[in-house]
């Protein structure tokens, strides 16, 4: 004969089971917006910007986006085309810091110094991203346009030095 005590073990591991899962807190964390989803359209080809830097030469950068082994955070390589050359012009990540709240930005330029942004606004419309020496704001236009304006500081104002249509090939 089975002793009550050996059913009711199993019984209360159950139960106890089927509280943690239904429970309102981990509903929570289930549906909390995804602080990455925003750049999710980035995903995909190679995003070709042209334009005029502001001495008036040619701007042409490829930028390629990829996620990360776990979707935690977007890799991204930028290149600029010199001539016929192309050439590496920096690398980085965006990703959600959650012991600050808030979705950063690495640049990890080819002397390797790295820059660190704080993404200020991002939603399905674009996003942007503020450090103290550069501003960019990253418009999407279409599901394979985006347009881009770099600024940087000068003369206690902000001075743009890029402003630049992307297209996704």
């Amino acid at each position: 004969m089975t002793s009550l005590r050996h059913i009711r073990w199993p019984v209360v591991c159950l139960t106890t089971l089927v509280l943690i899962a239904a429970s309102p807190a981990r509903h929570a964390l289930r549906s909390a917006p995804d602080p990455l989803a925003p750049f999710a359209f980035l995903v995909g080809g190679v995003w070709d910007g042209r334009g005029t830097w502001p001495d008036g030469s040619p701007l042409h950068v490829e930028l390629h986006y990829s996620w990360g082994a776990t979707q935690r955070l977007l890799h991204f390589t930028t290149h600029e085309w010199s001539g016929t050359r192309r050439e590496p012009l920096y690398e980085g990540i965006v990703f959600y810091d959650p012991t600050r709240s808030a979705v950063f930005q690495w640049n990890v330029k080819t002397d390797g110094s790295i820059t660190e942004s704080r993404i200020a606004h991002a939603d399905s419309s674009g996003y942007a991203v503020v450090s103290p020496n550069t501003r960019s704001t990253i418009q999407r236009t279409g599901p394979d346009e985006m347009h881009w304006i770099l600024q940087i500081p000068m003369d206690s104002t902000w001075h743009t030095i890029m402003d630049a249509p992307h297209r996704r090939r």
